[in-house]
């Protein structure tokens, strides 16, 4: 599946089936959570997952690695933000 206009409609469409609903922390902190969809590029350059020969246009869910020096979740994986415009 490319990473093109095509598929940003195709997510749009998918979310917008869904109800927005707003929750009161209460006690806890207000967090957002972001899904950034990108091009696969030249891959993750991981041990153990293939990578692409070329550059890919495949559409590829973009991770990121907390740092290990953060008091809460550290060195966990976790989405990126972006904004789909």
């Amino acid at each position: 599946m490319l990473c093109d206009d095509q598929l940003k409609e195709r997510i749009r469409r998918n979310l917008a089936l869904f109800d927005l609903r707003r929750v009161d922390p209460g006690v806890h902190r207000v967090a957002a959570v972001a899904v950034a969809i990108v091009e696969e590029g030249k891959g993750a350059r991981l041990e153990g997952v293939t990578a692409p020969d070329r550059w890919s246009r495949d559409a590829a869910l973009l991770l990121t690695r907390r740092a290990l020096g953060l008091r809460n979740h550290p060195n966990q994986l976790s989405e990126s933000c972006t904004v789909i415009p």
